[in-house]
């Protein structure tokens, strides 16, 4: 029969083996005065389905392709155009997986 030691041990181990198989996203917040409720950088992923991340993006695009053309050009820089461009590629991806 296990310790007690080794049964918390199990449970501490199921719990973070739980925790890593979640889906998660992040998203950073838009600046105070901004048409976005987030900014125009793309979210990031920590584990998921193909399914989830499709539904994730898709809002994510829906949300950036609403805004009116000038102010989607004021809100991007190099970087976040980069990252654009990767997540953009996914959505494809994704979407073609379908």
């Amino acid at each position: 029969m296990p310790s007690h030691d080794h049964r918390l041990l199990q449970r501490l181990m199921e719990a973070l083996d739980a925790e890593d198989r979640s889906f998660k996203v992040i998203r950073f917040v838009a600046r105070p005065g901004s048409p976005l409720k987030y900014g125009a950088t793309p979210p990031q992923f920590l584990g998921g389905s193909n399914e989830q991340r499709l539904e994730v993006l898709e809002a994510w695009y829906s949300e950036l392709a609403a805004l009116p053309e000038i102010d989607r050009i004021s809100m991007l820089n190099p970087q976040v155009v980069t990252r654009i461009d990767l997540a953009l590629a996914e959505l494809v991806r994704l979407r073609g997986a379908r």
